[in-house]
């Protein structure tokens, strides 16, 4: 019976113990950034929170592309720091400057990834002026933006930094969503998204149909100054699923 109290009080200090360290994660998670709670995978391919990855990430998630009123991939990465889309009269909008370093003609320096996996077209591994117009971000869940090499990882294309499009998740409910703009330069631009399930298998993708007149700006074509118009024409259909 002596041994009671003694039992007691061992008993209510553990318990205090338990609570004062479950207190103390408690206040370290409270003390961080929302952002840093957030979990990527550009940095080392696997799942991780951005305060223990190893990389400077930047994370825009749905509900800030919303707020941006961007209406395309090029608007939101735009808004990221030390990013953004530039070009040339032969691929206007059509390249990733990170960090003020130029390139050539070709996206050959920052890799544009889909859901982990590299975008690069057949001839140059670089030409991306259709995906900053045209990419439909209604189906973008977050954009992963790691500014730095990722060349160890990615390999080529990834020597300024690297962009994850995080599409959304599919849903076993079926739904289907349609928006249409229209703006200066005659732009024309209707989206289609949706998902559902057939068959045990879910399924989310968009289709985005953009017509674009773009700006016009005169030029001389010879040595008699014939003055003749360059227009940007950007017209196509994307589909991602």
């Amino acid at each position: 019976m002596n041994k009671s109290p003694f039992i007691l009080l061992i008993f209510f200090m553990s318990i205090s113990t338990a609570y004062a360290q479950d207190y103390e994660r408690l206040k370290d998670l409270l003390a961080l950034d929302i952002e840093e709670l957030v979990t990527v995978t550009v940095a080392s391919k696997r799942e991780e929170q951005v305060r223990n990855a190893p990389g400077i990430i930047s994370i825009v998630t749905a509900d800030e592309i919303r707020r941006y009123g961007a209406r395309n991939l090029r608007d939101i990465i735009d808004r990221t720091t030390n990013a953004q889309v530039i070009g040339s009269n032969l691929y206007p909008h059509g390249r990733t400057a990170m960090r003020g370093v130029a390139q050539t003609h070709i996206d050959n320096n920052v890799l544009l990834l889909l859901n982990g996996r590299p975008v690069r077209d057949v001839q140059s591994g670089g030409t991306n002026s259709d995906l900053y117009a045209a990419f439909p971000i209604d189906i973008i869940d977050k954009l992963e933006i790691i500014r730095g090499p990722g060349s160890v990882l990615y390999g080529t294309n990834a020597f300024s930094g690297v962009i994850n499009i995080i599409t959304k998740q599919a849903r076993d409910n079926s739904e289907i969503e349609i928006s249409t703009t229209y703006g200066s330069f005659n732009t024309k631009r209707v989206v289609a998204t949706g998902g559902g399930s057939v068959g045990g298998f879910n399924f989310y993708g968009s289709i985005n149909a953009l017509q674009d007149k773009g700006d016009a700006f005169p030029y001389i074509t010879d040595e008699l100054g014939t003055v003749d118009t360059l227009r940007t024409d950007k017209s196509g259909v994307q589909a991602v699923l």
